[in-house]
């Protein structure tokens, strides 16, 4: 989250927050808010606005039910996931719905209790759209996601995540916005 005082505004009573979140249907929040009390711990709002497109379906794939080559599933805590521990090792997808078609938006969650990034390529359909960049996390015991924004054909997509270095991060879900 990142906030800005409305331009000329010095009295401070206008605090303007937007925050990004990709875990709801929608990809952006712009939260006004009026008025600010410093004896309260409660904000008043008198202004939220949903900005930009609405994700009309949002679906999650876990990844220890996909097709795994070369990495191994584990369970952490009561978590599942399929560790990509050696490079071109691979997670697909292979019943992705993307609807109608056009954007879609992936989020991978995953952890890299390692000290370095260990990126993952995304395909979607054979095409490589981009890369997760893996970047660590706390341990190997807490989660992260990132996204990436793309394109998926009509009817079922196939989505494979490589792990594209030496080491490989455990890969717990993929989530499909479209």
């Amino acid at each position: 989250m990142y906030s800005t005082y409305e331009s000329g505004d010095s009295s401070r009573t206008f605090t303007e927050a937007v925050i990004h979140d990709h875990d709801g249907a929608y990809l952006e929040y712009k939260v006004t808010v009026t008025t600010r009390e410093s004896s309260e711990s409660l904000l008043k709002f008198a202004e939220i606005e949903l900005p930009g497109d609405v994700l009309a379906k949002v679906t999650t794939y876990e990844a220890e039910d996909q097709t795994v080559a070369g990495g191994v599933i584990g369970s952490l805590y009561g978590v599942s996931y399929v560790n990509l521990g050696g490079a071109y090792t691979y997670v697909e997808f292979p019943n992705v719905d993307g609807g109608s078609g056009g954007d879609c938006v992936l989020s991978v969650n995953y952890s890299n209790g390692g000290s370095g990034d260990r990126p993952l390529e995304v395909s979607v359909n054979g095409n490589v759209v981009g890369t997760f960049a893996g970047l660590p996390t706390i341990s190997a015991a807490d989660w992260n996601n990132e996204v990436l924004e793309t394109t998926c054909a009509p009817g079922i997509n196939s989505i494979r995540l490589t792990n594209i270095s030496g080491s490989g991060q455990n890969v717990n879900k993929l989530v499909v916005y479209n």
